[in-house]
């Protein structure tokens, strides 16, 4: 005689979402250095004022640095709910009434950033998905046990707060190296500036600011 098979799976065939996969680290890297260098070239006079260099390049380099986002883990909070789910029954699959924890973990930060791959990655990324200010994930079963429920969960926000932390080592060697970076174009900003405004104090025709 035949076992009958009554492992639960997920119904509806729904497509799983993961966190940290849809950007690549390097992608972020270079479009938020093409953006501080655009930042720099546009610089006006008003900008430099009386600021030294040092100080002008430190305001850029504070406006541009990367920083994850965090997550409040004394915040997490759940709702329960009943849901369907496909058993194997022998040869043939049947629908039979479950238990859902739906999960909600609070964190501050680009929401753009827990999608993004850092360098260091395994295969197995978090599943879940953002929404607003909170990743959303579930845990479903046909006769789920508490302690196991808490368990899976602690499993899952551990991993997300894994991948912060490979992402902040990716951005905080971004951010060591972006005054360097960001330095020899504020140089050459100032130049420019002073350049065009010694041009027309040189000309015999009375100057006249730009509206």
């Amino acid at each position: 005689m035949r076992r009958s098979n009554l492992f639960g799976s997920r119904s509806g065939r729904t497509q799983r979402s993961f966190l940290f996969h849809s950007f690549s680290v390097f992608q972020i890297l270079e479009e938020q250095k093409a953006l501080s260098i655009a930042a720099a070239d546009a610089l006006s006079a008003e900008d430099f004022g009386t600021k030294t260099l040092d100080d002008v390049v430190g305001e850029l380099c504070a406006r541009f640095t990367l920083v994850v986002p965090e997550i409040d883990g004394d915040e997490i909070s759940v709702s329960q709910r009943e849901v369907d789910i496909e058993v194997k029954d022998f040869d043939r699959i049947a629908t039979v009434k479950g238990t859902a924890i739906d999960v909600e973990v609070p964190f501050v930060g680009l929401s753009k950033h827990l999608e993004t791959q850092p360098s260091r990655y395994d295969h197995s990324p978090p599943e879940a998905t953002v929404k607003r200010d909170v990743i959303e994930f579930t845990i479903q079963g046909r006769a789920l046990d508490a302690a196991a429920v808490e368990e899976q969960i602690d499993s899952r926000v551990e991993a997300i707060q894994t991948y912060l932390e490979n992402l902040a080592t990716d951005f905080q060697q971004y951010n060591n190296s972006l005054c360097s970076v960001l330095t020899p174009y504020v140089e050459h900003r100032k130049q420019k500036l002073d350049s065009d405004d010694d041009l027309t104090s040189k000309l015999k025709y009375k100057k006249r600011d730009r509206d």
